[in-house]
C-alpha cells in the first residue's frame, strides 16, 4: 500500500533503447534541439522562437494599452487594441480579459489558507492556474516567463498523487513529496522519451538550474541541469549548442567522481543506452563516451583512443568492452586496457575532415610562398613544394575544417590550362583524405590503404588542379628473417605514375622508446605497372617489430608533377617474432593488430 503524501515507486528499470555502433552517431542527433523547429510533445507542437517573441510582445502591448474591460466591449479589448497571436480564439482572449478585471476588484487575502487555493486566469487562454502551481509560475514570471500562458487546465497525476498543469512554454509538476517543480519543453522531450513520471526518472526534484552560477547568463555560458527522482537532464551551454540529454545511476556516478561537466566528458549529449549484447550501457559525451559493463564497471573513453577504438567497431569489436581508465605516458601517449587488448594512440594520429585546398594555400602563406606550388594532402596534413624546391609541412588547423564544410557546397570549378594537365578539382570537394586501419589478412599479412589528394596552385593562388591518389601497402611475414613490403598504386584513371615509400624498422621494448632496426624502400611503377615489392630483414632476436613509413615521393610525368614530402608516418601493424633458430617458427600478426607509432 502507498502511504497519503509519500512519492509513488517510480521504476528503477532504465532505458531499454538498444543502439548499435553503426547507428550512434544518428542517435546522437536525435538530442540536437532545434529552437526554430521544436519537437511535439505529448502531441502537441512547440513554439518557435518568433512565436514566443510574439506572444510576449501582445501581452505587454495588452498590458500597457490600460486596465482590462469588466465586460465584452467590441471594438476596446485588449484584443482590439494589439490584436492576438495567430491561433488564439478572440471570443476566449475577451472573455478572459473580463475574468481578469473581476479578479483584480475582488478583495485579496494574503492567507496561507488562500494562497494554496487561489486561482487565476490569465489573457489569451480560458485555463485558469491555481494553488502551489501558480506560486510557482508566478514566482518564474508568470506569463512573461518563458511558460507563456497555460494551455490545458489543471489535472490529477495517473498516480493520483499531485497535480500538474500544461503551458505552452513547457509544464508544472506539483507533488506532495518531491515539491513543485517547472519542466521546459526541451526536458519534457527527454523525460516523456521514458515514460514522464512514471518511467526510470521519476518527479523532478528541481527545477532547471545553472550548473554554475545562479542567473540565467550563468546558465548560458556554464550549462544547466534539472534533477529527477532517478537522474538528471543536463543541458549544454549555449555555445556549444543545444543538446539535452539524461544520465543516471553508475554511469552518472562515474562521470560526477570526473568532475561532471568541467571533466575530460564534457556534457553527456545523448541519453544513455543499450549496447546489442544485452550486456552494457553507454552515454555519449561532448569528448567522448563512458560504457559499463557488470564485469567491468564503468570507465571513459576518449581522446586517440577512442578513436581508434570506435574504428575497430567499439565494444562489438575485437578489444571488446574498456576495464580499466585511460592513462597517459610522459611521451603523451594515450594507453587504456581493453577486455581483449591494450589500446596505445598518439593524439596526433587524430584524423579529421579539412580542405586540402584551404590547408596549402594556408601553408604557402605562412611559409612565403608566393609563387606557384604543388600540394600533396594526406590524413595527417599538407606538403607544400615552392618552384625551388623549399618544403613545408603543416598539421591541419580548425580554420582548415571550417573551410571544408563551406567548399562542400560551392560548385566544383575548372580552370583553363596548358595540355597534359588535368583540370578541375577532383578531391576536396567529393571526399576527405583518409587512412584505413590495418587490415589484418591472416597471422602473416597486414595492409593499409591510404587515399591522398595532390594539386597545384597558381600563382594568384587559385587551386588549378587537384586528384586524388590512392594507394596500399602491405607487410608479407613469409619467412622468419627476411619479410616483404608490397605497394599498390590504386588510383582509376591515373597516366603512369613512379611512387616511392621510404621507412624504417623498428622495434617495441616495453617501457622504453622504441629504437630503429632497419630501413625499408619500396616503389611502385617503374616497370610500368601499378605495383611494387622490396625486401627487409628482421633482426634474430625475439621481440615486437613494425614498419613505420618515414617518407613518400611521386612522379607523374603527363602532368609535370614531381614531390616529395615526408609528412604522412604510420606504423603499418605490430608483429611477433620468436627467437631465431634453423627451426623456430614464423613471425606474426596478432589477432589485435596495434598499429600506434
Amino acid at each position: 500500500m502507498l502511504a497519503i503524501g509519500l512519492a509513488p515507486p517510480f521504476a528503477s528499470a532504465q532505458s531499454e533503447r538498444v543502439v548499435a555502433v553503426e547507428d550512434r552517431e544518428a542517435y546522437v542527433e536525435e538530442f540536437n534541439y532545434d529552437p526554430d523547429d521544436p519537437p511535439v510533445i505529448d502531441g502537441v507542437k512547440g513554439l518557435t522562437e518568433a512565436e514566443v517573441a510574439e506572444y510576449k510582445e501582445k501581452i505587454r502591448q495588452a498590458e500597457a494599452s490600460g486596465p482590462p474591460q469588466d465586460e465584452i466591449a467590441p471594438g476596446h479589448m485588449w484584443s482590439d487594441k494589439v490584436g492576438i497571436p495567430e491561433g488564439v480564439d478572440k471570443a476566449e482572449a475577451d472573455h478572459s480579459e473580463v475574468a481578469i478585471a473581476k479578479e483584480r476588484a475582488q478583495p485579496q487575502s494574503h492567507s496561507l489558507r488562500a494562497a494554496a487555493t487561489q486561482c487565476k486566469t490569465f489573457w489569451l487562454t480560458p485555463h485558469r492556474v491555481c494553488g502551489s502551481i501558480l506560486n510557482r509560475y508566478e514566482a518564474l514570471g508568470g506569463m512573461t516567463s518563458w511558460l507563456l500562458l497555460p494551455i490545458e487546465g489543471q489535472r490529477t497525476n495517473p498516480d493520483g498523487q499531485g497535480t500538474r498543469q500544461r503551458f505552452a512554454g513547457g509544464f508544472i509538476y506539483s507533488h506532495p513529496t518531491t515539491g513543485t517543480h517547472a519542466v521546459a519543453n526541451h526536458t519534457a522531450n527527454v523525460w516523456q522519451r521514458h515514460g514522464w513520471e512514471a518511467g526510470w526518472l521519476g518527479y523532478p526534484t528541481s527545477g532547471e538550474v545553472p550548473v554554475e552560477g545562479s542567473t540565467g547568463i550563468d546558465g548560458e555560458i556554464n550549462g544547466w541541469v534539472q534533477k529527477f527522482e532517478g537522474g538528471q537532464i543536463y543541458r549544454t551551454p549555449a555555445a556549444q549548442g543545444f543538446q539535452v540529454a539524461s544520465i543516471n545511476g553508475l554511469i552518472l556516478e562515474k562521470w560526477q567522481d570526473m568532475g561532471g561537466p568541467s571533466s575530460d566528458l564534457g556534457f553527456p549529449i545523448a541519453d544513455e543506452a543499450k549496447t546489442p549484447d544485452g550486456q552494457g550501457r553507454f552515454s555519449t559525451f561532448q569528448h567522448g563516451s563512458l560504457y559499463w559493463h557488470p564485469n567491468h564497471g564503468a570507465h571513459p573513453v576518449t581522446g586517440a583512443v577512442l578513436f581508434k577504438w570506435e574504428r575497430r567497431g567499439s565494444e562489438s569489436g575485437a578489444y571488446g568492452y574498456p576495464v580499466g581508465d585511460p592513462t597517459t605516458n610522459d611521451e603523451g601517449l594515450e594507453k587504456q586496457v581493453f577486455e581483449h587488448g591494450t589500446i596505445i594512440a598518439n593524439p596526433r594520429d587524430i584524423l579529421t575532415s579539412f580542405s586540402c585546398v584551404a590547408a596549402a594555400a594556408r601553408a604557402a602563406l605562412e611559409n612565403g610562398i608566393d609563387e606557384e606550388y604543388s600540394y600533396i594532402c594526406s590524413p595527417l596534413g599538407v606538403y607544400v613544394e615552392g618552384p625551388s624546391g623549399q618544403q613545408h609541412f603543416s598539421s591541419p588547423l580548425p580554420e582548415d575544417a571550417e573551410s571544408r564544410q563551406s567548399l562542400k557546397t560551392s560548385a566544383q570549378p575548372s580552370f583553363p590550362l596548358a595540355a597534359g594537365k588535368p583540370t578541375g578539382t577532383e578531391c576536396d570537394w567529393t571526399e576527405p583524405t583518409h587512412i584505413t586501419e590495418p587490415r589484418r589478412d591472416g597471422a602473416y599479412q597486414v595492409s593499409k590503404s591510404v587515399d591522398m589528394c595532390i594539386g597545384e596552385f597558381s600563382i594568384n593562388n587559385n587551386v588549378d588542379w587537384s586528384r586524388e591518389v590512392s594507394w596500399r601497402i602491405e607487410n608479407v611475414l613469409d619467412q622468419r628473417q627476411f619479410h616483404r613490403v608490397n605497394l599498390y598504386i590504386t588510383s582509376l584513371g591515373q597516366p603512369q605514375a613512379t611512387f616511392t615509400v621510404r621507412g624504417r624498422l623498428r622495434e617495441d621494448i616495453n617501457n622504453w622508446p622504441d629504437r630503429s632496426v632497419g630501413d625499408f624502400i619500396v616503389t611502385a611503377g617503374n616497370d610500368g605497372t601499378k605495383f611494387g615489392t622490396s625486401t627487409y630483414s628482421t633482426p634474430p632476436e625475439a621481440g615486437i617489430y613494425f614498419l613505420e613509413t618515414t617518407r613518400m615521393e611521386l612522379t607523374i610525368p603527363e602532368w609535370g608533377y614531381n614531390a616529395a614530402f615526408g609528412g604522412l608516418q604510420f606504423a603499418l601493424g605490430r608483429y611477433n617474432c620468436p627467437q631465431y633458430t634453423y627451426y623456430s617458427n614464423l613471425c606474426e600478426f596478432p589477432e589485435i593488430v596495434d598499429d600506434h607509432t
